[in-house]
């Protein structure tokens, strides 16, 4: 799975703690530690669409990172 850059993702489904969130965005905090997820009202400045669906991992220092899910 690619790693994805954006710190705030627009996506068709977002995957995180064993839920499924559809048309969410998802914003990692500035110190890479915490990871909202909440719904898709309105366009946002500053925010990344990617089509298909994310996953919200953490790396092996334990922040928070955005892949790109393929499957």
């Amino acid at each position: 799975m690619p790693k994805i850059p954006y710190k705030k993702v627009l996506a068709h489904r977002i995957l995180h703690e064993g839920k499924t969130y559809v048309m969410s965005i998802a914003e990692i905090s500035p110190d890479g530690k915490n990871v909202k997820v909440y719904p898709y009202t309105e366009e946002t400045p500053g925010t990344a669409f990617i089509n298909g669906a994310i996953e919200i991992m953490k790396d092996s220092d334990g922040k928070i990172i955005i892949m790109k899910n393929e499957k």
